[in-house]
């Protein structure tokens, strides 16, 4: 908290987004979809509902008013900052009946697939900026609801500026307005951390530690500048059709996986224990590897992971902060038949042993002196997530599972209970890209993948990947 720097008002909607927030490619947005089942479908119900939804984002945009902006260019500083919308007090809400044919029911049995969640049905703006369907739209939002009712359920969908948040931002925002749709209070922290400064927050680095030349303090994340073209994964020559598909794992398979992993640890030179999410992680790491041998060279085709990591506890910043404020850790061994032969405890050990509070501090540090010193240089040559080459042995994963969600306090005041699920939308395929989802009620975690169709047939045949985790309904390519 100390490092915050208290903002008026009027500052906070008007300020730099921070320093991440900078990198041509992140100018995007993010959605997740909470899933309600609703027994009463009468117009009152959906009107409580909507004006329950109303008043508690005119809450929001009043106690954090860049929530209810947008983020622009500034002509002066060439850099990203926010932005008042005219008239605008709150965030954006649409309410409309879900454009999708599907009923509540038939999503709940299908496992909430991807397949009945598209991002044109249900969120208020695609993921990648440009399409001829958006060439309408003047503003660049901060932060948008939408309310779509379908038979039986509603489909609560907050899409949100990835230059602006991250996903566990983002989450603290959404438990925000579920607190103001409730009529909680904020703490004095959150308000301190929702509208402080951004810039701060990551400190450069200094001459004496490097801050004269930081790309070489992150050598995992410089790419070759024809390589960086403002999105994360290259694109192939000749695209083959890849697909969204989620598959769900439930306590009992995480509970086992992290048992496995933990009984098959290296003996000497490596962490003494792994997290169920390291296990997790690295069995879909080796799952997804594994439904690729047949198409590659398996002796020599190395294979690189890159692993979101939230930042905010390694850099003593508040877990109220909302601004973006992740890197990656980035993992690579020799060769994909390596990366399935090996004990899903060694690979689960090499992801734990990369959690090391100094050298991720100090690669955050160093790249967020590129990104503040050396800006052109860093907008073409770094990339988060490194040389992943999503088409053979790599694959990047970002988790949500703790993005609040399950609990009492995050039913929005809308009488409905908590939610049945909680699932990131179809969107345009991104080969090689993965999420967890955020935790359910009963201990278990879907993991959005999306893969080309071959390998996902081959993961869906997968003995060994099947004895842990099951395929929810059908998959939607693009």
């Amino acid at each position: 908290m100390d490092s915050l720097k208290r903002q008026t008002l009027d500052e906070s909607s008007t300020m730099d987004i921070g320093v991440f927030g900078q990198q041509p490619g992140i100018q995007i947005y993010t959605q997740i979809t909470y899933i309600f089942a609703i027994a009463d479908d009468s117009a009152a119900h959906r009107a409580h509902i909507t004006r329950t939804l109303t008043g508690g984002l005119g809450r929001l945009g009043a106690a954090f008013p860049w929530t209810a902006g947008q983020v622009v260019l500034d002509d002066t500083t060439a850099r990203y900052r926010f932005a008042p919308i005219q008239g605008a007090t709150a965030p954006d809400l649409c309410v409309a009946d879900a454009r999708s044919p599907d009923t509540f029911a038939a999503m709940e049995a299908a496992g909430f697939p991807f397949s009945m969640l598209d991002e044109d049905n249900v969120a208020s703006r695609r993921t990648f900026p440009g399409q001829p369907s958006e060439a309408h739209l003047r503003e660049t939002h901060v932060f948008m609801v939408m309310a779509g009712f379908i038979p039986g359920g509603l489909l609560l969908t907050f899409t949100a500026h990835h230059a602006v948040m991250d996903m566990a931002g983002q989450g603290e925002v959404i438990r925000w307005l579920s607190k103001a749709c409730r009529g909680d209070v904020f703490t004095e922290e959150e308000c301190l951390a929702g509208n402080c400064a951004r810039l701060p927050i990551v400190p450069v680095l200094g001459p004496d530690e490097g801050g004269s030349d930081p790309f070489q303090l992150v050598p995992e994340q410089i790419i070759q500048a024809a390589e960086n073209d403002g999105t994360e994964p290259t694109q192939l020559a000749h695209p083959v059709k890849s697909v969204w598909s989620y598959f769900e794992f439930s306590a009992a398979s995480l509970a086992a996986l992290k048992k496995d992993a933990n009984a098959t640890l290296p003996r000497a030179g490596a962490p003494t224990f792994v997290s169920t999410n390291d296990a997790y992680t690295a069995f879909v790491w080796q799952s997804i590897v594994r439904a690729r041998l047949h198409r590659l060279d398996a002796a020599a085709t190395p294979s690189t992971f890159a692993r979101a990591i939230d930042m905010r506890h390694f850099l003593g910043v508040s877990p109220s902060y909302p601004g973006l404020l992740q890197n990656m850790t980035i993992h690579t061994i020799s060769t994909v038949q390596a990366v399935v032969d090996a004990p899903l405890g060694e690979v689960a050990a090499r992801l734990r042993s990369e959690i090391d509070k100094d050298k991720l501090v100090r690669r955050t540090r160093a790249l967020a002196t590129c990104y503040s010193h050396f800006p052109d240089k860093a907008a073409s040559s770094i990339s988060f997530v490194g040389a992943v080459d999503t088409a053979a042995g790599g694959f990047m994963l970002s988790s949500w599972a703790s993005v609040p969600s399950h609990t009492e306090d995050m039913d929005f005041g809308l009488g409905l209970g908590v939610a049945r699920a909680v699932r990131r939308p179809a969107f345009t395929p991104v080969e090689g890209l993965g999420y967890l989802m955020p935790q359910a009620a009963d201990g278990s975690i879907a993991a959005g993948l999306c893969l080309r169709e071959a390998d996902l047939q081959r993961l869906r045949d997968d003995p060994v990947f099947l004895k842990y985790g099951k395929y929810a309904g059908q998959n939607i390519d693009g």
